[in-house]
């Protein structure tokens, strides 16, 4: 072999190597260090103070990172006693980091930003199991540019954490093979612990699809057998959440009502099945997703009838959204977790495009 050929041989190999669908990672990590660059940025001419729920969740990142840092007292006890409803893990992800990090904004949001990465991993694993790799890498894409993903990187809250800790359970749920798969049903039972113990209103997100897969379950031949795996999962998810969710399990119930509906109702916010309460979520749909994955997804939940996972992705898309769109408190931050679903059906049209369908 001459010369010439080795450099040809070479160049195909690198061009190989580099190709999307042979390093789709490296697309996404060029994605999050993309968005870090601007984030950064942001944080470093944005000088105003945090406000409401923001301040709030990093006042508790700073509670916890002294309550770890004060010996001689039950520091577990008084973490999971700072507060009746936000459950400790993203406000103690950010108070570890202040042990090696300064307690600076940049600090608080690089846990939002790790929390971002998960999604994104998590979309992209989803997508292609369930549509194929092209389709994981775009919808992986649609969610890290939605404009309101990139808002919330500004804001330490919990649920972009959430919307993460959701594609993670959603990828969990659609692995165990309608939990024909023992060690995918324990991972899904980890995962719907892990997201109790991220933010309460995890199980509106995850209830659709999974219901949906154990009615599966019961039209399986070996359904005995399978029931006995969903048993597990549910019992893992429960033996998980206790530490934080078992002394509040009764009073969470008459908390989520009194956000959903007495405080809207105080805040003036329009009444749940009026016009304008009904549209608020289609109005505000398109900004918060992104220009191109609006018009993308209505086209996309028709254009997924012929797939094998459309019930899947229409339940974990649509479900939510339906029940959000009933209560009273309506907030874009409360769908954000939704943002998964709805990229994996705006590559619905393009999938069916590109296979000429």
């Amino acid at each position: 072999m001459n010369g010439h050929e080795i450099s040809v041989s070479l160049a195909s190999e690198s061009a190989a190597t580099w190709s999307p669908r042979a390093r789709p990672w490296l697309l996404l990590a060029a994605l999050l260090i993309g968005l870090t660059a601007v984030i950064t940025i942001w944080l470093s001419i944005d000088r105003r103070p945090a406000e409401w729920d923001h301040a709030n969740h990093l006042k508790r990142a700073v509670d916890c990172y002294r309550t770890l840092s004060e010996p001689g007292h039950d520091r577990l006890k008084e973490i999971l006693e700072t507060s009746s409803f936000y459950p400790p893990i993203a406000p103690c992800a950010a108070g570890v980091l202040y042990f090696v990090f300064p307690i600076v904004p940049l600090t608080a949001q690089a846990v939002m930003l790790a929390f971002l990465a998960l999604g994104l991993a998590a979309t992209f694993a989803l997508g292609r199991r369930l549509l194929g790799e092209p389709a994981g890498l775009r919808a992986a894409f649609f969610v890290g540019t939605a404009p309101f993903v990139v808002f919330s990187l500004t804001n330490f809250q919990l649920d972009l954490p959430l919307m993460a800790v959701v594609a993670l359970a959603l990828y969990a749920l659609a692995r165990t093979e309608t939990f024909s798969r023992l060690g995918w049903s324990i991972g899904c039972g980890l995962t719907l612990a892990l997201g109790l113990l991220t933010k309460p209103p995890f199980a509106v997100y995850l209830l659709p699809p999974l219901l949906w897969t154990i009615w599966r379950v019961g039209a399986a031949p070996d359904r005995r057998r399978r029931l006995g795996r969903v048993l597990l999962a549910l019992l893992i998810r429960g033996g998980g959440a206790p530490p934080w969710l078992g002394p509040r399990l009764l009073g969470l119930p008459m908390q989520i009502s009194e956000r959903s509906f007495t405080q809207a109702a105080e805040e003036g916010k329009a009444e749940a099945l009026t016009a304008e309460g009904l549209l608020f979520y289609p109005r505000t749909f398109q900004p918060q997703v992104g220009m191109l994955v609006g018009p993308l997804f209505l086209w996309g939940l028709v254009a997924l009838r012929r797939e094998r996972a459309r019930v899947f992705l229409w339940l974990a898309a649509l479900g939510p959204l339906v029940i959000f769109s009933l209560i009273q408190n309506k907030n874009l931050r409360y769908t954000l977790p939704i943002l998964p679903a709805i990229a994996l059906v705006a590559t619905g049209i393009l999938l069916f495009q590109l296979e000429g369908r």
